[in-house]
């Protein structure tokens, strides 16, 4: 299919709010299933993610164009062989074990995305659909700080909505790709955390006069903002 023939997914990660300092896993895929079977991966290579930072936010993770039909859920795979896990015990920040529910040290661990008859994530032709993944890390673990060192307890929850997220911060993090000033338009390719490459996909940002930027430490609102970033280096 051409691109004209597909719709655009961008597939955004948050966290409920949890009492970590931080909660640093890889995520090795994210996999979605079609109704017919078919399945999509949406993540090019591992991504190492703090899930404690995004308590007041929604992270863009990945964006690709899809062939029109549904998505009725998937699977994101986490490996947590190597997290880095801390959190407060009085007053200080101290490295924490996790296990799961039998004592056993956690390693790569599946967590199924379901989705609703009525949820169900609709790709059509031309047009952008959400998909928000909430990791509830209040939800998903117990912390017992009586050990040394502390013992964190992991049974993971996911929660997936079709619906974008109104209540938190969205970022989007990428390299500049190209400024449309006649469109009030510029576009990134997406860098989710502190990647440096791979094919994450590209997002298209919509400006308006009130659009405020900020380029190296200059401030600026409306068109002299776009015209600024136009006139930044390509992958800046």
């Amino acid at each position: 299919a051409t691109a004209a023939d597909c719709g655009s997914l961008l597939v955004g990660l948050t966290d409920a709010d949890g009492d970590f300092v931080s909660y640093s896993v890889d995520v090795l895929s994210l996999t979605l299933k079609r109704a017919n079977g078919a399945t999509v991966e949406m993540l090019p290579a591992t991504t190492r993610i703090d899930f404690a930072q995004l308590t007041d936010l929604t992270d863009l993770l990945s964006v690709a164009a899809l062939a029109p039909g549904d998505i009725v859920g998937g699977t994101i795979r986490l490996d947590y062989t190597n997290a880095e896990i801390n959190v407060e015990v009085g007053g200080e920040i101290v490295p924490a074990k996790i296990v799961d529910a039998d004592g056993n040290p956690l390693g790569v661990t599946d967590l199924q995305i379901e989705l609703s008859n009525r949820d169900h994530l609709v790709i059509t032709r031309g047009r952008a659909a959400f998909l928000s993944l909430d990791f509830d890390l209040a939800a998903s673990n117990s912390v017992d700080v009586t050990q040394t060192p502390p013992v964190v307890t992991a049974q993971p929850i996911l929660i997936a909505e079709v619906a974008p997220v109104t209540q938190k911060q969205f970022r989007a993090r990428g390299a500049l790709s190209s400024v449309d000033t006649v469109a009030s338009t510029y576009t990134i390719e997406v860098r989710p955390w502190h990647h440096h490459d791979g094919d994450y996909g590209t997002m298209t940002v919509h400006t308006t006069d009130a659009t405020t930027y900020e380029i190296d430490g200059t401030p600026y609102t409306g068109a002299p903002g776009l015209d600024a970033l136009a006139g930044l280096d390509t992958g800046t």
